[in-house]
């Protein structure tokens, strides 16, 4: 055998035995390197979100940006807010919530005092100016209001705007307006509010007057006096017309009837 021969023999032989090693080398012999393109991001707690996703908790799967907000302390929703929309959540930015004890958590000037609530006693609407209650709802027979001047009346409120002349009260909270009862100027009998009939020939009944709140019930009452007899006691009010024989009293110099 020549020596070209034998050289060509060696370099197919060795190239035999090479193919053969790679052949029988296993998978687990060979270095794989992985496909960072195809990594799936981690999600630890099962919740179908990632960090990456916008898990702020991924060891909670009751926490993710899909949860529902409830009131726990924790931000279950991951929109960096706690206890959003429930009464934990100070939603006006008055530094109360609800819970603490917010009166209105959607308007920043209510704080924890409500009203001022006034007492209401007649219903008309407008309390006594005294010491309110400040609960964060109206106490009852309370209101906001604290311009009444007479709180035992309802006919005597600032929604009145009519005044009742005799009735003994200011209906319409404006003693200003008290004037219009006064007798100004020259009047006749048909000006009067109430008209005396039936006096006793000769007693000269309403030679004088007088007016007062002889009974105590707040009512003006009317005093007509005479020049033999005395004087008839009208208790009022007194605003029609009125039979003095029909009189609540008669006062005479010998006693009253």
């Amino acid at each position: 055998m020549s020596q070209m021969n034998l050289r060509n023999l060696l370099i197919l032989s060795a190239g035999l035995a090479s193919l053969a090693a790679c052949s029988s080398t296993t998978e687990t012999d060979c270095e794989v390197l992985p496909d960072e393109s195809c990594e799936q991001p981690s999600d630890v707690d099962g919740d179908q979100f990632s960090v990456e996703a916008g898990d702020c908790d991924d060891e909670d799967d009751s926490v993710h940006p899909a949860a529902d907000e409830v009131e726990d302390g924790i931000d279950n929703n991951c929109d960096g807010l706690v206890d959003e929309g429930t009464v934990a959540f100070d939603d006006d930015g008055d530094g109360l919530s609800e819970n603490a004890g917010d009166c209105d958590d959607a308007d920043a000037s209510v704080g924890a005092e409500g009203g001022p609530w006034y007492p209401d006693g007649d219903g008309d609407g407008y309390g006594l100016d005294t010491t309110p209650n400040t609960d964060c709802v109206a106490p009852p027979d309370h209101t906001g209001n604290s311009d009444d001047c007479n709180d035992g009346s309802a006919q005597a409120s600032p929604a009145n705007s009519e005044e009742i002349c005799g009735d003994g009260l200011d209906n319409d909270c404006d003693p200003a307006s008290d004037s219009a009862c006064e007798l100004v100027g020259i009047l006749g009998t048909n000006d009067s509010d109430a008209h005396f009939v039936n006096q006793t020939d000769g007693d000269f009944s309403g030679a004088t007057w007088a007016t007062g709140d002889f009974d105590d019930d707040g009512v003006t009452d009317v005093l007509v006096g005479t020049i033999h007899l005395g004087a008839h006691a009208l208790y009022g009010p007194v605003t029609t017309t009125v039979d003095l024989d029909a009189a609540d009293a008669t006062l005479t110099a010998f006693g009253g009837e």
